[in-house]
């Protein structure tokens, strides 16, 4: 049987959850690391409710069948947090790829001569002059 307190823990997160994947889609991340502690708290919230719960029934889920309003609030619940996982990822990976080309040389500032086998030679010790004037 789902109590009150779980029933509010879980649409506490939610909310921050649809707010966060909502900051996260659009690419506000500074707005998104701003939900993070109150994501913590509510998933905290929701964790001791569901323990409280079971310490009264045994077990807060068990032999009771979920109500429709219920079984969809935690269908919800799963859903954005899925997306939630995805949409970190995707900002994680689009981080480490802004810091790859922030940190990298571009190739055209990186020393290139045209070597003596008709390419260029990217090793000083392959490149050589292929004209010497002495003029």
């Amino acid at each position: 049987m789902m109590t009150t307190s779980i029933i509010t823990a879980m649409e506490e997160l939610i909310a921050i959850l649809a707010l966060e994947n909502n900051a996260l889609s659009e690419a506000r991340l500074p707005d998104a690391l701003k939900l993070i502690p109150q994501k913590q708290a509510a998933a905290t919230k929701l964790e001791t409710a569901i323990a409280t719960a079971s310490e009264k029934d045994a077990c807060a889920f068990t032999g009771t069948p979920l109500l429709p309003e219920h079984s969809s609030l935690l269908e919800k619940m799963i859903t954005l947090g899925k997306r939630n996982g995805e949409l970190l990822q995707h900002a994680i990976a689009s981080q480490k790829r802004v810091i790859e080309l922030l940190t990298t040389f571009p190739s055209s500032e990186m020393v290139q001569s045209y070597g003596h086998k008709g390419a260029y030679a990217h090793e000083e010790a392959k490149r050589q002059a292929l004209f010497v004037s002495r003029a």
